[in-house]
């Protein structure tokens, strides 16, 4: 009996060993963490914003184009920095991921203290109810929350968004360009 314990002991053992580590959790934004303009945002989508289901990211589908990666992008130490504030519909719950395709690295930088040079894989956003009372003008935030934020590259890439809205199967799933042109032709070739 012992020797069957210490054997189940030893083996327990090393399935921990051989186990993977957890997963790190995943940053969470909040409604008290939003940005706010002088009146509510009514539109979830503009000219040149980039929609995933009920999320569009400002100006994304701009620095598709090589030029306008260098017009709207701050290089740093290296890298790319790009401030492309996220819209989510209100009352919803979305988390949003970005993977980089080939060796090229991406990362989000909508949490605070993310380190620039590699943002974050993904972050969990939790949308305001449109009543939610505004800091910045009269009445409630309206039917889109806005959070500031954006993207870290190590170069001109291709990468793949993904939006997991919370209670919903189905994710919505972009390929996207960060200054290698129109996705089609270039992207694919990838």
């Amino acid at each position: 009996m012992r020797r069957e314990l210490l054997g189940l002991i030893a083996f327990a053992g090393l399935l921990g060993w051989v186990a993977p580590a957890a997963a790190a959790p995943v940053p969470k934004r909040d409604c008290q963490s939003r940005g706010e303009g002088p009146q509510p945002v009514r539109s979830l989508v503009r000219p040149g914003d980039l929609q995933l289901g009920p999320v569009a990211f400002t100006g994304l589908k701009r620095v598709a184009e090589p030029r306008n990666l260098e017009r709207f992008g701050d290089r740093r130490d290296g890298r790319i920095l790009l401030k492309m504030p996220l819209k989510v519909r209100a009352g919803r719950v979305v988390t949003v991921s970005v993977r980089p395709l080939g060796s090229a690295a991406a990362g989000l930088t909508f949490v605070e203290d993310v380190p620039l040079d590699t943002g974050v894989p993904a972050v969990k956003f939790v949308a305001c109810g449109k009543d939610e009372p505004s800091f910045a003008h009269p009445g409630g935030v309206g039917p889109i929350t806005v959070f500031p934020g954006g993207f870290t590259l190590s170069e001109p890439q291709c990468a793949i968004l993904r939006v997991r809205v919370r209670g919903h199967r189905f994710v919505y799933t972009r390929l996207v360009s960060f200054g290698m042109g129109q996705v089609s032709g270039n992207c694919d070739k990838l």
